[in-house]
């Protein structure tokens, strides 16, 4: 064991600091005390080793000097060496030359011990908590005697590895720069700009703090960015949180990122990960999660494999890629993302969060004067209450409780929360209850009112000047109004007041209504500056905005716009997940999407049988689809489905969401089972198919039912529960299928049916709904002769009793009736006027006999008091 004890002289020398040149090097040469023996060669050979690492690395001149002077001296019992005096000297003594001794004296030669504890100087400066949370994990700090340091000070023989001896050099580097006495510089290794690995990283190792696998031989480092190659890079083993230090990392084709860290905290972060057609993959054990934050590049087909545990994406996912989802296990994606490519689960869960809400004040759980933020951002965007606001007990906010501001009291976050670029993707929502105008909702500021800075507040719709409509104005940015007579938000009440900027294109919403905002007046044209962030408070009267005063509440600030969808489910209490709005979701075999209760839009859904969607507690899905959809999986879940796009939506497997369904464009075709609550056909949209709707159904006016007919022997689609139906029943036939008149087939059956359909589409002039009953919508082919009121193909008598017998009936009740009346006189005159017609040949028409004309003037003046037969038995 080597106990090196602090040489008598080793004082402070007071000198300039020297700043080595690139190329500096250290020399040495043995003084004193030797004898030309076995010892002399191995303190040449140690001392030889042991600066040509220090060499190799960077300019550790400067301070000492760079010349290192060596001699032995008996009376040592181990060995020694000092900063300052004449220059510093190593004395070997009763410990036998070595490199790791060697190392270890020239780290005292080089200021450690001697010249920090002399001069009180950190041993956790900037750079070295840098190095050793490099090599140790996040939180990682020198510890230290005074005189000797550790990890990596090489104080023991058993302390002696390769790695050890690299980090020993880095870190030796790192202080004297700190401390002033070194080079400030990179050092030389850093030299390499682009660096590859060039061989997988051993189980155990890892190219976050090992040198063996980089091209250029040294630890990773931010000046130089990094690529896999084909090959494995692995994360460090161990608990604590790691941080990849180089600037950047690119796992190419046919490479991984291979998870080996410990326990369900820490988290490993990459600023700035490329994934280029290449794979991300939890290899740990399964109580590990692998947290991985960060920002990250998806290029091509970028995979992550949530093979032996769970993974958490707390990393933003942006670039043209797609994401593709394996492993049995979970993979959370915990950001707001903005990758352009598909979302494929191909096994396992992946599940969404509320990644994209950074802020959320809901004033629920305050506690004294702290706010707690429940967005994804956590404590950091913890908010104080300043000026005397206060707290409304639950009851008087909006949703429980809410802060009552008045006089310049504000909340006040000591963060810039997001940055709100002028052509940025961004979103501030607030529920307000006021009736004075020009309140302040919410200023960015640094305390004052300057360049960049931005506040949102009501103003006057023209301008700078208070008055009760959303407005916001940014200093030598403009100013952002609705139009003059837009929605006002100054009458008590509460009102959610939600501003989006969507690339450069801005909307103003009110209780999820979009507004029309001034021509003049319509967009932030200047970059966004400021740290502090406040609700209520004003700091630029001059542009309208004064102090807020009245109630405030669930007040959330988004890093991704919104689309007018998600305002609205915003404005109905829904939580916006995860995914980006633009992706097409593919789930396969076994595979689930979970929303975990929140809202996502997406372009796209495929899913196979058995494949899974869960919704979570008051979760929607909103389908927004230009192209066919087809979903033969499972959806379940407390929330509900929304359609929009022009594409089709195939729903084919079990429903048992109780959320419902809206279509709001395009077609929904229903082959399974719906699930529970109400499916809106909304004007514009069309619903078909032979499937269950286990809820109510309300085909809404200007929408459409269409039923395809391939013969008689169709499928009808069945309401569980009520039907609604208006708009137009669309009826086609297949290629070679022509019913026989009188043919009846059911196209929708319900518990209860209400029938103000009009029949239509390329085959509905041959049926009829004459004999649809109240739990039934029956099609009946009909001859499509005016008067052939028994649809047996001919106009004659029997028809005449057919009408006589429903005298006062409504509009739908006979059969070829095109007139869209009650059944009265007119009816009588298109038979008349048809008598005779019939569905082959048409002959001279018949008149009918002149009893037919007293009858019908009885019939008349008896109107009211016939009784209609059976739609089932017409013919007389």
């Amino acid at each position: 064991m080597d106990q090196t004890r602090r040489v008598g002289w080793g004082v402070l020398c007071c000198c300039a600091l020297l700043v080595g040149r690139a190329d500096a090097q250290l020399t040495y040469s043995l003084s004193w005390g030797w004898s030309g023996d076995a010892r002399q060669n191995a303190a040449n050979a140690a001392l030889s080793g042991a600066l040509a690492r220090y060499n190799a690395y960077g300019d550790f001149t400067g301070g000492n000097g760079s010349h290192v002077q060596a001699a032995y001296n008996a009376g040592v019992p181990t060995a020694q060496a000092g900063y300052g005096g004449w220059g510093g000297i190593i004395e070997y003594g009763g410990t036998w030359p070595n490199e790791r001794v060697t190392m270890h004296e020239l780290d005292h030669w080089l200021g450690t011990g001697t010249f920090s504890a002399s001069n009180g100087r950190s041993w956790d400066g900037p750079r070295a908590v840098r190095i050793l949370e490099q090599f140790e994990g996040v939180g990682a700090r020198v510890g230290t005697d005074g005189t000797h340091f550790w990890p990596y000070g090489l104080n023991y023989d058993t302390e002696w590895s390769e790695l050890n001896a690299q980090r020993n050099v880095a870190l030796v580097y790192a202080l004297r720069a700190d401390w002033g006495i070194g080079s400030a510089a990179n050092p030389t290794a850093w030299n390499a700009t682009n660096v590859t690995l060039t061989g997988s990283d051993a189980p155990g190792t890892s190219g976050f703090h090992h040198a063996d696998k980089w091209s250029d031989n040294t630890f990773a480092h931010p000046n130089a960015d990094y690529a896999t190659g084909g090959f494995d890079l692995r994360t460090p083993n161990g608990t604590p949180s790691w941080t990849f230090a180089g600037k950047s990392l690119t796992i190419n084709r046919g490479g991984r990122l291979l998870y080996n860290g410990w326990g369900a905290t820490g988290r490993v972060t990459i600023n700035d990960l490329t994934v280029a057609n290449a794979t991300v993959r939890h290899d740990q054990f399964s109580q590990d999660i692998f947290r991985l934050a960060g920002n990250t590049t998806l290029v091509g087909a970028a995979t992550f494999e949530a093979a032996r545990g769970p993974m958490v994406i707390e990393a933003s996912l942006r670039g043209d890629g797609s994401l593709t989802k394996t492993g049995a296990n979970d993979l959370t994606l915990a950001a707001a993302n903005e990758y352009a490519g598909a979302t494929n689960i191909q096994s396992g869960t992946l599940r969404l969060s509320r990644g994209s809400l950074l802020a959320e004040y809901t004033f629920d759980n305050v506690r004294g004067v702290g706010v707690p933020n429940s967005g994804s951002a956590g404590n950091p965007l913890n908010g104080l209450l300043a000026g005397g606001a206060t707290i409304v007990d639950a009851g008087g906010g909006r949703e429980g409780r809410a802060v009552s501001l008045s006089g310049g009291a504000s909340v006040d976050v000591q963060s810039a929360i997001t940055d709100l670029a002028p052509d940025g993707n961004w979103a501030v929502s607030a529920w307000v209850n006021t009736t004075t105008a020009g309140g302040a909702i919410l200023s960015k500021t640094d305390g004052g009112w300057d360049r960049g800075n931005t506040a949102f507040y009501l103003g006057d719709g023209a301008g700078a000047g208070s008055g009760g409509q959303p407005a916001g104005v940014r200093w030598a940015g403009g100013f952002l109004q609705t139009a003059p007579g837009s929605t006002t938000v100054t009458d008590g009440q509460w009102h959610q007041v939600t501003y989006v900027n969507s690339g450069g294109e801005y909307t103003i919403y009110v209780d999820g209504q979009a507004q029309t905002t001034s021509t003049a007046d319509s967009a932030f044209g200047n970059a966004d500056v400021g740290s502090l962030v406040q609700l209520g408070r004003a700091n630029n009267p001059g542009d309208g905005a004064l102090n807020f005063n009245g109630l405030m509440d669930s007040v959330q600030i988004f890093s991704q716009s919104l689309s007018a969808q998600q305002v609205a489910a915003l404005h109905g209490g829904e939580q916006l997940g995860s995914l980006p709005s633009t992706t097409v979701v593919n789930i396969s075999a076994a595979a689930t999407l979970d929303l975990n209760g929140t809202t996502q839009e997406i372009a796209g859904l495929n899913g196979v049988g058995t494949s899974a969607i869960t919704l979570g507690s008051r979760g929607r899905l909103i389908i927004n689809n230009a192209e066919t959809s087809e979903h033969w999986g499972t959806i379940s879940g407390n929330g509900g489905l929304a359609k929009s796009g022009a594409g089709d939506l195939l729903l084919a497997g079990v429903g048992t969401h109780t959320g419902g369904i809206t279509v709001a464009e395009g077609r929904l075709i229903v082959e399974g089972d719906t699930g529970f609550g109400t499916t809106a056909i909304e004007a514009g949209a069309s619903l078909a198919g032979s499937g269950n709707v286990r809820g109510t159904l309300d085909l809404q006016s200007g929408a459409e039912l269409e039923v395809a007919l391939a013969g008689p022997s169709h499928d009808p689609l069945n309401v569980d529960g009520a039907a609604a139906l208006d708009g137009l029943l669309s009826v086609s036939l297949d290629a070679g299928y022509l019913p026989a008149l009188g043919e009846s087939i059911t196209v929708l059956t319900a518990v209860g049916l209400t029938n103000n359909l009009t029949l239509g589409g390329p085959d509905g002039a041959l049926f009829s709904l004459a004999e649809s009953t109240p739990n039934a919508l029956v099609l009946t082919a009909v001859s499509n002769l005016a008067g052939d009121y028994n649809n047996d193909g001919a106009v004659d008598a029997a028809d005449y009793v057919v009408w006589r017998d429903n005298v006062g009936q409504p509009a739908g009740t006979l059969f070829n009736d095109p007139s869209a009346a009650a059944v009265g006189s007119a009816q009588y005159a298109a038979w008349q006027g048809n008598y005779g017609a019939t569905m082959t040949v048409v002959g001279a028409a018949a008149v009918p006999e002149p009893a037919a004309f007293a009858l019908l003037a009885s019939v008349l003046a008896t109107l009211g008091r016939v009784r209609p037969i059976s739609r089932r038995n017409l013919g007389g």
